[in-house]
């Protein structure tokens, strides 16, 4: 579990894939609790879970498809980082 100053919450999200956002930026797309949903961008990732400002979430599955190659095309240092931390 991340450490912070404030408590997070924790969700989970299923079916999800990481997108490109404003200001060199990324952010996960998927369901949490059945509603599709788009998270404030990605502050810090780990294997299992990334942090953003003011959730955790728990990755369920990945979705599919050729958003990562896209990433890697549009944030290759986001995609590595991402990639070194375990979550892609």
């Amino acid at each position: 579990m991340f450490t912070s100053a404030k408590p997070k919450v924790t969700k989970q999200i299923e079916n999800w894939k990481v997108v490109p956002t404003t200001d060199g930026t990324v952010s996960l797309i998927g369901y949490v609790a059945g509603m599709r949903t788009q998270t404030t961008p990605v502050r810090h990732a780990r294997p299992g879970e990334v942090m953003t400002e003011n959730t955790i979430y728990k990755l369920g599955a990945k979705l599919p498809g050729v958003w990562e190659i896209q990433l890697e095309l549009m944030r290759p240092e986001k995609a590595k980082a991402l990639r070194d931390n375990g979550v892609l």
